[in-house]
C-alpha cells in the first residue's frame, strides 16, 4: 500500500475516494448540531489526514458514510459499528450527538477497526473529558469556535493516528513499546519502580510510570492509562511551541486528565471535589484546549504531573488539589522521596548503560534463519506474541519489511485475535497458499506461529506436525512454553 504524502497539495490527490487514501482516515461529525444556513463543511469537526484530499472529496466521503449509517438504522435498533464496501471498511462510534468514524482496508478484521475507534476516543476522553461535555462549553457560541477547539485538541491524537497509518495490520497487537536496555541492567527497572513506590505512599498520589525516550521503562498503572500517558508525553515533546510555554522552571508540566469510573476503581481512587476545586483548576490550565471541567457522573479529573529529565520522563497521577508547584515542592523536599536526586541518578545510569552495551529493540526482532528444510535462506517460521495484561508484544514480523507471507500472517492473526473474544476457544489452526498458522490463547497471552508451506512439510497429519513444530521452535528459540 502506498503511503500518502501529507504535504502534497490537495489538488494532486488521487481519484475520488481512491483506496490508498480512504483506508486510513479518521473524522468526527456533528450532523445534528449544524444549522441549515451553515456551510456544508461545518458538519466535520475534525478530519485526518488534513492534506491529501480536497474539501469536495472529503464532503463526498463523509456524506456517503452518513447516508449508509442512516440507511442501516432503518433495519436495526443498534447503531451500526462496521460498514464494509468493496474498496474500504468503516468503523463508527456514536458519542451523544457526535459520530466518530475510522476507515480501513476491506480485508481488515471488524474487531481491529472497532478497537481503533475505541482507542482514539478513549485517548481523547483521557486528555479532555467526554466530547459532549466539551461541546457544551460552546453553547450559544460560533460554530467555528467549536471546530477550532476540536482541531486543537485532536492534535494530541496525532502520534496515535500516524502510528495507525504506519503499522497497518499490527494495529490489532501493538500495545506498549517497552524499553529494552542492554543485558544485565534490570536495576534500572528497579530504580524506576522504587521511585514510583515511594511517591505512591505520599498523600494524594495514585501511581504513574517512568518513560525513557519513546518507550516504557516501568509502570504502576494499567496498560491503557500508560499508553495514553506515553502518547501525551510524545506529543508534548514534539509540540515545541506549546511545550516551552507550558513547562515550568523545574522542567515539569501539570495537566488535568479524565479517568472513567472503572479506571478510578482500578486505582482505588475516590474523588470528591467541589466547585471551588474546579475553579482553582481552571485558573492554571490552558483554556485554549477547553477541558470539560464540570463535575462528572461517570468519571472524574485527576492531575497528571510530568517531570522531564533529559531522555527520562516521570508521570504521576495526583489529586486534583495538587495541581500546583507547591504540592510538588513538598514531595520533592521529602526525605522519603528524594525525587530530584533519584531521577537525575536514574537518567545518568541509563545513559551510561547504553554507552557500554548494545541496545536490543523489543519491537524489531530479527527473523529466524533456515535450519535446512527451507530453500533460499528463507525464515523457518514467523511468530507473534501479545499479552493484554502487560501490553507487551514481540515477534519476527515487527520489522520494516512486510511481504505477502507476512501480510497474510498478520491478516490471519488479526482475525484469530478477534475469535479469542469467545473465551471457550483456546486453539486455532489455519492454512492457505502462504503457510500454516497455529495459535494458542493462554490466560492473557496470545501466541501466533506461521510455518511456510514447502514440499517437505505437506502431507498427512500436517496439522499435528504443525503443533509439534510450534512447541519445539518457540520453546528452543524464544523460551515460549505452550501449555
Amino acid at each position: 500500500m502506498n503511503e500518502i504524502d501529507e504535504d502534497r497539495p490537495d489538488e494532486e490527490a488521487g481519484p475520488l475516494l481512491s483506496g490508498d487514501f480512504i483506508e486510513k482516515c479518521f473524522f468526527i461529525l456533528d450532523e445534528d448540531g449544524r444549522d441549515e444556513n451553515m456551510p456544508a463543511e461545518e458538519v466535520m469537526l475534525y478530519f485526518y489526514p488534513e492534506k491529501g484530499m480536497d474539501l469536495t472529496r472529503k464532503l463526498f466521503l463523509v456524506g456517503s458514510i452518513v447516508a449508509m449509517i442512516k440507511f442501516v438504522e432503518h433495519f436495526t435498533t443498534e447503531f451500526p459499528k462496521t460498514l464494509a464496501l468493496s474498496r474500504a471498511k468503516f468503523s463508527a462510534k456514536q458519542v451523544g450527538d457526535y459520530t466518530l468514524v475510522a476507515t480501513g482496508r476491506p480485508d481488515e478484521a471488524d474487531g481491529v477497526l472497532q478497537n481503533h475507534i475505541e482507542a482514539l476516543y478513549s485517548a481523547y476522553q483521557f486528555y479532555y473529558g467526554p466530547l459532549p461535555d466539551v461541546a457544551k462549553r460552546f453553547k450559544n457560541q460560533k460554530r467555528s469556535d467549536l471546530i477550532e477547539c476540536i482541531n486543537q485538541q485532536c492534535r494530541a491524537l496525532l502520534p496515535l493516528l500516524h502510528g495507525f497509518r504506519k503499522k497497518g495490520k499490527l494495529n490489532a497487537f501493538l500495545w506498549l513499546p517497552f524499553s529494552s536496555p542492554p543485558p544485565n541492567t534490570s536495576r534500572h527497572f528497579m530504580q524506576a519502580s522504587n521511585i514510583l513506590s515511594s511517591l505512591q505512599i505520599q498523600g494524594g498520589t495514585y501511581g504513574g510510570c517512568v518513560l525513557f525516550e519513546s518507550s516504557v521503562l516501568c509502570t504502576h498503572v494499567d496498560v491503557e492509562i500508560t499508553r495514553w500517558i506515553l502518547n501525551l508525553v510524545e506529543f508534548l515533546k514534539s509540540d515545541k511551541t506549546n511545550f516551552a510555554r507550558m513547562k515550568g522552571a523545574d522542567g515539569s508540566i501539570f495537566l488535568p486528565v479524565y479517568l472513567t469510573k472503572q479506571q478510578l476503581d482500578k486505582l482505588s481512587v475516590e474523588v470528591n471535589y467541589s466547585d471551588a476545586d474546579l475553579q482553582k483548576l481552571e485558573q492554571v490550565v490552558d483554556q485554549h484546549y477547553h477541558y470539560a471541567l464540570q463535575p462528572q457522573v461517570d468519571g472524574a479529573f485527576l492531575t497528571l504531573y510530568v517531570n522531564f529529565k533529559g531522555n527520562t520522563s516521570l508521570a504521576i497521577l495526583m489529586n486534583i488539589n495538587n495541581m500546583d508547584t507547591l504540592s510538588v515542592v513538598k514531595i520533592k523536599n521529602s526525605s522519603m522521596v528524594g525525587l530530584e536526586t533519584r531521577l537525575t541518578s536514574l537518567e545518568k545510569d541509563i545513559q551510561a548503560s547504553y554507552k557500554k552495551g548494545k541496545r536490543v529493540s523489543t519491537t524489531s526482532l530479527p527473523r529466524e534463519q533456515s535450519d535446512g528444510d527451507l530453500n533460499h535462506g528463507a525464515p523457518l517460521f514467523h511468530y507473534l506474541t501479545t499479552d493484554s495484561l502487560t501490553g507487551m508484544t514481540k515477534g519476527s514480523v515487527l520489522n520494516s519489511f512486510v511481504g505477502e507471507k507476512e501480510e497474510r500472517f498478520l491478516i490471519g492473526s488479526s482475525y484469530v485475535h478477534e475469535v479469542y473474544n469467545n473465551k471457550q476457544i483456546s486453539k486455532v489452526m489455519l492454512g492457505d497458499h502462504c503457510g500454516l498458522l497455529y495459535s494458542r490463547h493462554m490466560f492473557s497471552k496470545e501466541i501466533f506461529y506461521l510455518r511456510p508451506l514447502t514440499s517437505t512439510n505437506m502431507g498427512d497429519n500436517v496439522l499435528e506436525k504443525l503443533e509439534d513444530y510450534a512447541h519445539r521452535h518457540l520453546s528452543e528459540n524464544h523460551n515460549i512454553q505452550l501449555i
